[in-house]
């Protein structure tokens, strides 16, 4: 049997289902990847024109990606922070409560939900077995509800900025060891390939 908190009435768990769930996820994935896509692609190909005219084959990441990268993952774990609702959350009638009291749930805890979507083979069983808490939900304390007209949650601004300020670094943390082992190929790169791809013979050198 569902909770029922009596300041709540037009909330519902038991709406929330399995189909429901999945389809948030994918939805989200698609508006979250769709932006940071738009942002990167351009450079993305841009960098790759300059191989080729160079003639290199070069699988080193730009720098300019890693604050995109930073960027993207610190959206994403605060995609629910704003009255506890992602945007595919608003399109389908989802918002993110505090198990406890069934009030919208505070931006630090919307936060700390996602931050487990690295186990998101976890998560997709969690939500087979319980669509409406999944593992993110279990460790921040919160649920989802069904909910047609959500009342406005009344938060702090400095509690978002909070989150925003926590899922930066977080992200940075998370994107720091990457970087650092990109700068080590970009460093050795002439050791790795050094010579233009179409090139034959016994030159090695080229200038970059």
């Amino acid at each position: 049997m569902e909770p029922v908190y009596p300041n709540r009435p037009q909330a519902s768990t038991e709406r929330v289902t399995i189909g429901l769930r999945l389809g948030a996820a994918l939805l989200d994935n698609f508006i979250f990847g769709s932006v940071i896509s738009a942002l990167l692609m351009p450079v993305m190909f841009a960098n790759m024109i300059g191989d080729l005219k160079r003639g290199i084959f070069n699988p080193v990441v730009p720098d300019i990606f890693f604050p995109g990268f930073i960027l993207g993952y610190a959206l994403f774990f605060c995609k629910d922070i704003f009255n506890g609702r992602s945007p595919a959350k608003r399109i389908l009638k989802l918002q993110v409560t505090d198990i406890r009291t069934g009030q919208v749930a505070g931006p630090l805890r919307c936060l700390v939900r996602n931050l487990s979507i690295f186990f998101w083979p976890l998560e997709f069983i969690f939500i087979l077995i319980n669509p409406k808490r999944r593992l993110g939900d279990l460790i921040a304390g919160t649920q989802i509800e069904y909910v047609e007209k959500p009342e406005p949650a009344k938060r702090s601004v400095l509690q978002k900025v909070l989150a925003i300020c926590v899922a930066i670094a977080f992200s940075t943390a998370l994107t720091m060891p990457f970087y650092f082992l990109n700068r080590f190929m970009a460093d050795h790169m002439k050791e790795f390939y050094p010579q233009p791809f179409w090139h034959s013979g016994d030159n090695h050198d080229y200038d970059e």
